[in-house]
C-alpha cells in the first residue's frame, strides 16, 4: 500500500446505473483480502441502493461512501488502486487523472482503447464487463500489488502539463488546417 494501513481501492463518479458501482461492490465483496477498503467518491440516485447492497454483501464496514468531493487529487494520493466499473464511457478523464497521479487503474473495457491504454502499465488492467472478471482481477491485484515506483515512469505522459500541451497543440493544428 501507499501508506500505513489497509489497501485503499477508489471508485469515483455519479452513482447511477451506467457507472455500475453495484458491480464494483460485488467484485470487492468476492475478492480478498478482507483488510482492503473501498472508497467511493460521488453522489447520485443510486446512493441508498448501493449502501444497502454493501450491507447485504457484508462489506459495509469496509466501504466508505464519501459523497461528492472537490478534492480528487487528495483522494487519489491516498488510494492504492483506482477502479472504473462502468458499462460504457467516452474517454474517462478520471482514468487519465489517476495515471497522472501515479495511481494504477483497473477498468472494465468500457471505453475505446481501454486495453491498449492500460496493458503494459504496471498494476493496471482492463477486464471484460462482468462482476466475475473484475473480482478475479481485483483478487489477483490485491495478492500482489505493484510498488508505487513501478508506475511513475509511465505516468509522465499523462501529467497535467503534458495533457494541456497536447490539447493546445491539437487545437493549433486544427486551427491551422481550417484557417
Amino acid at each position: 500500500p501507499r501508506g500505513e494501513g489497509p489497501v485503499i481501492l477508489l471508485g469515483a463518479g455519479r452513482l447511477a446505473a451506467q457507472k455500475r458501482f453495484d458491480r464494483l461492490l460485488r467484485a470487492f465483496a468476492a475478492a480478498g483480502p478482507s483488510a482492503a477498503r473501498l472508497r467511493i467518491a460521488g453522489d447520485g440516485p443510486d446512493r441508498a441502493a448501493l449502501a444497502a447492497l454493501a450491507a447485504e454483501l457484508g462489506v459495509a464496514d469496509r466501504v466508505d461512501m464519501i459523497g461528492y468531493t472537490t478534492d480528487m487529487p487528495a483522494q487519489m494520493a491516498a488510494a492504492d488502486l483506482f477502479v472504473l466499473s462502468s458499462d460504457y464511457e467516452g474517454l474517462p478523464a478520471v482514468v487519465i487523472e489517476a495515471l497522472a497521479s501515479d495511481l494504477p487503474v483497473m477498468s472494465t473495457d468500457c471505453f475505446a482503447n481501454a486495453r491498449e491504454l492500460l496493458t503494459g502499465l504496471p498494476g493496471c488492467a482492463a477486464v471484460e464487463r462482468s462482476t466475475e472478471a473484475l473480482a478475479e482481477a481485483l483478487d489477483a491485484w490485491l495478492a500482489a500489488p505493484p510498488a508505487p515506483a513501478e508506475l511513475r515512469r509511465f505516468a509522465l505522459p499523462y501529467s497535467t502539463a503534458n495533457a494541456v500541451a497536447s490539447h493546445l497543440a491539437a487545437m493549433d493544428e486544427g486551427q491551422d488546417n481550417h484557417g
